[in-house]
């Protein structure tokens, strides 16, 4: 399928005056550097929606409509736009029925730039702007896809290699040129691969799994800004689904796959993450899982790999996910700062 011209296809779906009451109001002293989807009560507590906040916790803002159902964001190069999946079945979990929407923060509007199919799921946008990847079963089986946003090909990067798995959960290196994913293999659970970014040269980059019962669950990938780590998180389970031993945040050398592995208690659960340098990253945690804290919530954290130190920078009773950072920055209204909490994880001899 061919999309229009990503210029072509800019639809308005909100003007000024209504954006405004979602908050949209100038501050020249704060600046959104970090993008996520919750469900707060300031939208009726009723679905997931976009925020943004700064990169120490404060100056939470919505950016998105209360009307829908808004996951899975990510920042464009430029900081002044976030692309989202909008879920048109407000996630009840029954069907697909998804589209991809842009927000253009300076402006205040919200834009449709591709005709969907209802399964597209995960948009990620390219360093330099002009490529989407995502994944979908448009083609009646998931596939990585990769559009191009000027001309509006699209292509399913990874139909060559369907025997390999599942693909999903994809991120881009640093240059543009690769992507690592989360590739499903039955017998031995979740696998990190790396391919090329036009679909070429797929190989495995995690570790294989030691024989046995137990089945590695591992969450999604993310480069370093170096491109020299990919950063990701497992657990052990029992066919049970019983957890064994720590959760494990691990930082892999791409080039000599020697992994630098950070244990986590086991309690705590990480879905996913994303890097602010080379030694800071941010992480969606879950403390008190595996039954111990029912309602524990989700909350996203930042995270320092040389102390080894957690910062809490959403305390709030609603479920925060899927942070992404951007080194630009964005003019917001300032809130009150959250708490803040510190931990310190103790690494298991």
């Amino acid at each position: 399928m061919k999309y229009k011209p990503f210029q072509a296809r800019y639809r308005k779906r909100a003007i000024l005056a209504v954006l405004l009451l979602f908050g949209f109001l100038v501050s020249q002293s704060s600046h959104a550097k970090i993008v996520f989807a919750s469900k707060r009560k300031d939208a009726g507590d009723t679905a997931y929606h976009i925020y943004v906040m700064e990169d120490n916790g404060s100056n939470v803002r919505r950016i998105t409509d209360p009307a829908f159902y808004d996951v899975n964001p990510h920042w464009f190069p430029d900081g002044q736009r976030v692309v989202f999946e909008r879920d048109l079945s407000r996630g009840d979990g029954t069907h697909f029925w998804t589209e991809f929407v842009i927000v253009d923060l300076k402006p205040r509007e919200e834009y449709h730039f591709m005709e969907n199919h209802r399964t597209d799921m995960f948009p990620r946008i390219s360093p330099d702007g002009k490529r989407l990847a995502f994944y979908s079963n448009r083609l009646k089986d998931w596939h990585i896809h990769v559009a191009d946003l000027e001309s509006g090909a699209e292509t399913a990067i990874t139909v060559k290699h369907a025997d390999l798995g599942f693909p999903s959960y994809m991120n881009w290196s640093p240059d543009g040129k690769q992507l690592v994913y989360l590739h499903g293999e039955n017998e031995v659970g979740e696998q990190i691969w790396i391919m090329n970014a036009d679909g070429s040269r797929p190989k495995r980059l995690s570790h294989p799994v030691a024989g046995g019962i137990n089945r590695v669950l591992r969450y999604p990938p993310s480069w370093s800004p170096s491109g020299q780590f990919i950063m990701y998180s497992e657990v052990t389970l029992t066919p049970n689904f019983d957890k064994v031993g720590p959760t494990r945040l691990i930082f892999q050398n791409v080039r000599t796959r020697q992994t630098d592995i950070h244990n986590f208690p086991r309690d705590y659960a990480i879905n996913n993450g994303c890097w602010i340098n080379d030694r800071i990253v941010l992480l969606n945690i879950k403390t008190g899982a595996g039954g111990i804290d029912p309602e524990a919530n989700w909350e996203i954290y930042r995270y320092d790999l040389t102390s080894r130190t957690l910062r809490n920078l959403t305390k709030d009773p609603a479920n925060d996910y899927e942070p992404d950072w951007i080194s630009g920055t964005l003019a917001v209204f300032p809130l009150d700062k959250l708490t803040i909490r510190w931990a310190h994880l103790k690494q298991p001899d």
